[in-house]
C-alpha cells in the first residue's frame, strides 16, 4: 500500500510537470468563482475587524501558485504559504514578492502560531488529511479563523460519480502535458481521494471542528467550479446561464470554520 509520504514525493512531482499551465485552469479563475471566494474572506475580514484584530498572521497550507493570496491581502498581514512544489512556489515567489514562501510538507509542520489557517483544494491530494486538519487546529490561534476551499463532496462522489468520470475520461483535456502515462502515474495518485475515496463528509468535518471548540461552522456548497472547469474543456461559457442560486448547492463545497 502506497504510503502518505510517497503521495507527497508524486504531489511534488506531478505539480512540477503541470507548473507551466496550473494558473489556465478555469475551475478557480472563472468570474463567478472568484466573486464566491472574495465573499468569504470578506466574512473572515470583517470577523478580525470587529475584535480589533489588524495585522494578521496567516498560514496557506498548499499554496500553488499563491491562489489564495489575491484574497488574503499581503500587503496588509503577514503570510507564510508552503507546498511540495518546487516549480509551483518559483511562480508564487513572482506573483507576490511579500509573502514568505517554503518548501514543506505540511506532515512537518510543528511550529506556529497563526490568526488564520487556510487551504484550497489541497486536503484531497494528501492521504492522512486528518492528520493535517489537527495540526491546523493545534496552530491556530485562540479565536481565531480556518479555511478549507473546494474539497470533494461525499454526496456528490458517491451518488453523482458518473458526473466525475465523464468530465475525466471524455471531455477533452487542452493541457497536452496530461498523457495517460502521467494521468495513470501521478495525476490518479496526486488526485488520491477522488480517486480512492468518496469524498469528503461533511457532516464529520462538521462533528470534528465542533469537538475542538469552535463554536461556528459554515459550510457552502457550491458547482461554480464544475461548471466553470466544463466551460474550460468545452469552450461554451456553460456556467455564465446557470445563475448563482442554482450552482450553489452541489458538486463541490467549501468550509468556512471559525471562533465567535
Amino acid at each position: 500500500m502506497i504510503s502518505p509520504k510517497e503521495i507527497s514525493k508524486i504531489n511534488a512531482d506531478y505539480h512540477d510537470i503541470i507548473s507551466t499551465f496550473y494558473d489556465t485552469y478555469q475551475e478557480q479563475n472563472d468570474p463567478k468563482v472568484k466573486a464566491l471566494y472574495r465573499n468569504f474572506f470578506q466574512k473572515i475580514f470583517t470577523y478580525f475587524k470587529k475584535r480589533g484584530t489588524k495585522k494578521l498572521r496567516i498560514l496557506d497550507i498548499g499554496c500553488g501558485t499563491g491562489y489564495l493570496e489575491q484574497y488574503l491581502m499581503p500587503e496588509h498581514h503577514k503570510i507564510i504559504g508552503i507546498d511540495v512544489s518546487k516549480k509551483l512556489l518559483e511562480i508564487a515567489k513572482k506573483k507576490f514578492p511579500t509573502v514568505e514562501y517554503k518548501l514543506q510538507d505540511a506532515y512537518s509542520l510543528r511550529d506556529g502560531s497563526y490568526d488564520l489557517i487556510v487551504e484550497n483544494s489541497v486536503l484531497h491530494h494528501i492521504k492522512d488529511y486528518k492528520k493535517i486538519l489537527a495540526k491546523m487546529v493545534h496552530l491556530l490561534k485562540p479565536h481565531g479563523c480556518i479555511f478549507l476551499g473546494a474539497e470533494p463532496n461525499y454526496f456528490c462522489y458517491r451518488y453523482l460519480s458518473f458526473f466525475k468520470n465523464i468530465f475525466r475520461k471524455y471531455l477533452p483535456d487542452k493541457r497536452e502535458l496530461k498523457t495517460p502515462f502521467i494521468k495513470e502515474s501521478y495525476e490518479k495518485y496526486a488526485e488520491y481521494h477522488m480517486y480512492f475515496s468518496d469524498g469528503f463528509k461533511h457532516y464529520e468535518l462538521r462533528k470534528f471542528f465542533l469537538k475542538k471548540g469552535f463554536k461556528n461552522v459554515e459550510i457552502t456548497f457550491s458547482s461554480r467550479e464544475f461548471f466553470a472547469g466544463i466551460s474550460d474543456r468545452v469552450k461554451i461559457k456553460v456556467i455564465d446561464y446557470i445563475p448563482n442560486i442554482l450552482m450553489d448547492s452541489t458538486i463541490k463545497q467549501a468550509f468556512l470554520l471559525d471562533f465567535l
